[in-house]
């Protein structure tokens, strides 16, 4: 084996080639550092982003949700609404603005702020109501719909229709679940307050005696049958007449008329119209259980009618045009000739609680800065 003798003059080699190596990666890390440092930094800036693009767009959907829901909203065109969010989303505070800019129509800005910076989100909406009122038929169970009916106008159900043949309908049909139909408690309040402070009334039947007479606001604690022993004549109501029990309209007797006048009959119980009583004029009976309507009608496209079960079955099987709107599980018959027409309610002066059954909103623009 040969050996290797190392020379004076190779002494220290070594130490050079380490501090080259050395004075090579200072060099080296400092652009690296810088590097990794504008890395992370970039990150951060691009997670500081997300995290406000998101808050914002969170506060745009708090915006909506108050759209929808009618919390409030500027009242006049071109006037504002605005909020700060009440909790801190992505460690960033949220302040949003509201403004109506026509009917129905709204702008909505979120501006998200971090320690990094701000970001807005606009957007506007567009949001339509559909209330009890606006459909011929709303229920939220089912319908049945007998033989040879035409109804001119919207049907609204949770469950399914059931069509006779020769049934038309002039309408859209919607089976969409109807997720806030109203409680007792919520249909029967403000007809109760209208009636509160008042002597209930002693007796269990009203007759009008062949003479034309007012009725209402009344309230009767337990049954109540209105009836006509005289002559032809009309009853007018001129306020809401409440009864905590069943109710009786026509069913025996002689013949009267019995104009509604825009005021709303309620029972808490059932609701019975017979062929003995001709409806004249618009308004509302609604019934806590199930209505029975198959009363004469003398109604023209002036008038609108709202029938309404609210936790029972609405059967209808008038003599004549019905003008206006049925609500509850309906099972419609209507006589060769005749028709269901859903017509525009009065714009003032029908006593009615206007509540809202299905909400469409449409994102018209959506923007983010």
């Amino acid at each position: 084996m040969k050996k290797v003798k190392l020379s004076k003059d190779d002494s220290g080699y070594a130490l050079i080639f380490v501090l080259i190596i050395m004075i090579a990666a200072g060099l080296m890390l400092v652009p690296l550092m810088l590097v990794m440092t504008a890395g992370l930094t970039s990150s951060q800036l691009h997670t500081d982003r997300m995290h406000r693009f998101y808050a914002a767009d969170a506060g745009i959907d708090y915006g909506v949700y108050d759209v929808i829901h009618d919390v409030d909203l500027p009242a006049l065109i071109g006037t504002e609404t605005n909020f700060v969010l009440g909790e801190v989303i992505n460690n960033c505070g949220v302040y949003v603005t509201i403004q109506k800019v026509e009917d129905g129509n709204y702008g909505l800005t979120s501006t998200a702020s971090n320690s990094s910076g701000t970001t807005t989100v606009e957007s506007s909406v567009s949001v339509t109501h559909f209330t009890l009122l606006d459909n011929a038929i709303t229920s939220p169970g089912s319908v049945t719909i007998q033989s040879g009916t035409t109804i001119a106008g919207d049907v609204h159900c949770s469950g399914t229709i059931d069509q006779g043949p020769n049934v038309q309908i002039n309408g859209d049909i919607i089976t969409d679940e109807i997720q806030d139909w109203p409680t007792v408690e919520e249909v029967s309040a403000p007809y109760w307050d209208d009636v509160l402070n008042l002597e209930p009334f002693a007796s269990d039947t009203i007759d009008i005696g062949g003479s034309d007479i007012d009725m209402g606001p009344l309230l009767r604690e337990g049954i109540l049958s209105i009836i006509n022993t005289g002559s032809l004549a009309t009853g007018t109501l001129q306020g809401t007449v409440y009864v905590t029990g069943d109710l009786e309209i026509g069913q025996t007797n002689q013949e009267f008329w019995l104009d509604l006048n825009g005021q709303t009959i309620y029972a808490d119980g059932n609701i019975r119209v017979g062929g003995k009583c001709t409806i004249t004029g618009s308004g509302c009976i609604i019934a806590a259980g199930d209505v029975t309507f198959q009363p004469l009608i003398s109604s023209s496209p002036n008038d609108f009618i709202l029938l309404m079960s609210v936790g029972g079955t609405v059967q209808l099987n008038p003599g004549g045009d019905y003008y206006g709107a049925i609500a509850g599980d309906a099972d419609i018959t209507i006589q060769p000739g005749n028709s269901l027409e859903r017509t525009q309610p009065p714009a003032e002066g029908l006593n009615f609680l206007d509540i809202v059954v299905r909400t469409e909103l449409q994102t018209l623009t959506y923007a983010i800065n």
